[in-house]
């Protein structure tokens, strides 16, 4: 008994990262040159939006991202950032809400800080230009971006603040919120369905798998977002914990009863696409990929050894789906996955589905040994006929 996997509809959410440009980053900031390195570190985030600025020019720039106004500033006296993103009223419970900013200005924050001016709430941080070093300018946005998409639904429903400007969204249109839901619905019954067999076969080791497996489909889709996203988060970040098994367990498992009472009119009001200046996912190169998947490698051989199909399926499965959650990664690498997991189906044979996803595992890192492998044999090569001309140039030199 396996949950199925439906291809999710094509993201907006996340701009692809600009790989090849952090080298450029750093060589602008070793020469000084910090207007180009600021350029270049947007370009790094999102190409689009690096259009609108000029290389080594001063940058005056404003972006949204999601409610957020990124105003990122660049010039002679230094780099500053500021981002408003939400408004006090005199609905608002004040004095709460800054007992809560001041929370998170000292536990979830690092160097950028929440300040309030005007009745206004806003990111903000600056620093001298010889001061910008790439991964700390990096670091800054992100976690604006990052903080300030998981807090800014959370304070405006617990405090009665108000956005400082609509999300920049993208509305679906109803036969792709159709579409959702009854992915949704397919998800949660899979869910259901596992957990029966489970049960009945007294399996409880599994009950870790398809709860993480399930919380990542869910948060893997694009279109959640709002305080249900935040949800999904947490859980996920609960299964992942050091907690005891069994609370993680009956904590996500009370989130999933939660969502399953919800009515399509509840999740409906939490689908759309984010309009998205920085991804929270982070670059994962070949190198890294390898030595990911190179560290289960005992765990799944050892598993493979003792017949143990079921437990090969689930342990990969939840796996790929990690991948795709935490990494950036090219559409080549992230359809193969799509693919390998759309041929498990909830009565695909146990070993069938193992060998599914066991050959699509380790083919992702032997596609990269292959390619060192091809480019040893041409060093091989190349070295054997330079040998083989000095051979040859010497014994005619001697004739």
């Amino acid at each position: 008994m396996f949950p199925r996997f439906d291809i999710p509809l094509k993201s907006e959410r996340e701009p692809n990262l600009l790989y090849y440009s952090w080298g450029e980053i750093t060589d602008a900031y070793e020469k000084k040159n910090y207007k180009a390195e600021i350029y270049q570190i947007i370009k790094y985030f999102n190409q689009e939006v690096a259009k609108q600025i000029e290389p080594e020019k001063d940058i005056n720039l404003e972006v949204k991202h999601a409610n957020i106004l990124l105003k990122i500033k660049v010039n002679d006296n230094g780099f500053s950032i500021k981002a408003p993103f939400l408004k006090i009223t005199e609905d608002t419970n004040t004095i709460a809400l800054l007992r809560k900013i001041s929370e998170i200005n000292f536990d979830s924050l690092n160097l950028p800080q929440i300040i309030l001016a005007d009745e206004i709430l806003s990111f903000s941080y600056a620093c001298p230009l010889e001061l910008c070093r790439p991964s700390k300018i990096l670091d800054i946005i992100k976690d604006i971006c990052y903080q300030g998409d998981y807090f800014s639904p959370e304070l405006k429903e617990n405090y009665n603040a108000v956005y400082f400007i609509n999300p920049s969204r993208k509305d679906l249109s109803a036969n792709e919120k159709n579409n959702i839901l009854e992915s949704i619905r397919n998800i949660l019954t899979d869910y259901d369905n596992c957990m029966q067999f489970f049960e009945k076969e007294r399996l409880n080791e599994y009950y870790w798998d398809i709860i993480t497996i399930t919380l990542l489909k869910l948060e893997n889709m694009p279109y959640f977002n709002g305080t249900l996203r935040n949800r999904l988060f947490d859980n996920l970040n609960l299964m992942y914990s050091d907690n005891e098994m069994n609370f993680r367990i009956d904590r996500a498992m009370a989130f999933i009863k939660e969502l399953k009472a919800k009515t399509d009119e509840d999740l409906i009001n939490c689908l759309y696409y984010a309009n998205i200046f920085c991804s929270r996912l982070n670059f994962i190169n070949q190198e890294k990929l390898t030595e990911y998947i190179e560290n289960d490698r005992k765990r799944l051989e050892k598993l493979k050894q003792e017949n143990r199909y079921l437990a090969i399926t689930y342990d990969i499965y939840e796996r790929l789906l990690n991948i795709i959650y935490l990494y950036n990664i090219d559409h080549r690498t992230k359809n193969k996955i799509y693919e390998a997991l759309n041929q498990i189906k909830p009565n695909t044979p146990w070993k069938k589905a193992s060998d599914i996803l066991y050959e699509l595992y380790f083919g992702l890192q032997k596609a990269k040994n292959k390619k060192k492998f091809n480019l040893l044999r041409l060093l091989q090569i190349i070295a054997l006929i330079y040998i083989a001309i000095r051979i040859l140039t010497v014994i005619l030199e001697k004739n």
